[in-house]
């Protein structure tokens, strides 16, 4: 299961399920053309293996794109930076590194899980 969805994370996983969440993020194509600049990153977390989905290679453009992606996430209060604070919290409750008091309990991992079922 995935728990934490950063770079790093993402190469911790075992295979199988590395290889399910890389094919689901590269299943379109236009996904995978916003990935493929992190083969710019010389030591990215995992390369090899988002070599076999990104391909090998990367045009120098590729830095362009990447500068503009991380770029907003910048400003905290961004959709994009909310969403991938979002993704990491998300990540964590459902893996159930999250905690709630008792009083909290609309916040548990059951009725969350439950809540995901219904939807």
């Amino acid at each position: 299961m995935l728990n934490d969805v950063t770079l790093s994370g993402i190469a911790d996983l075992g295979e199988s399920d590395a290889a399910k969440l890389l094919a689901c993020l590269t299943s379109d194509p236009a996904a995978t053309e916003a990935l493929r600049p992190l083969m710019l990153l010389r030591d990215l977390p995992g390369k090899e293996r988002w070599k076999s989905v990104l391909g090998e290679t990367c045009s120098s453009d590729g830095w362009e794109a990447l500068m503009h992606a991380v770029g907003k996430t910048l400003w905290h209060q961004s959709q994009e930076s909310t969403d991938c604070r979002w993704m990491r919290l998300f990540c964590g409750i459902m893996a159930g590194r999250m905690k709630f008091a008792p009083t909290m309990e609309e916040l548990s991992l059951p009725r969350f899980n439950r809540h995901l079922r219904s939807s």
